[in-house]
């Protein structure tokens, strides 16, 4: 029986260039202050709602 897939090596490796490449785009720079605000409330147990986006 022939594997319909590729196999899990090549997928992992696909995955880890694609979320490189993102890391590199504007959208993924957008996205940091965001990101910021979530890991802020987690660690000082700020509502987000509370704070403003700059």
């Amino acid at each position: 029986m022939t594997p319909n897939r590729l196999p899990l090596c090549w997928t992992s490796k696909h995955i880890r260039t694609l979320i490189q490449s993102f890391t590199e785009t504007e959208k993924y720079l957008a996205l940091q202050p965001l990101a910021q605000m979530f890991i802020k409330e987690v660690q000082s147990d700020t509502k987000i709602e509370d704070q403003k986006l700059d």
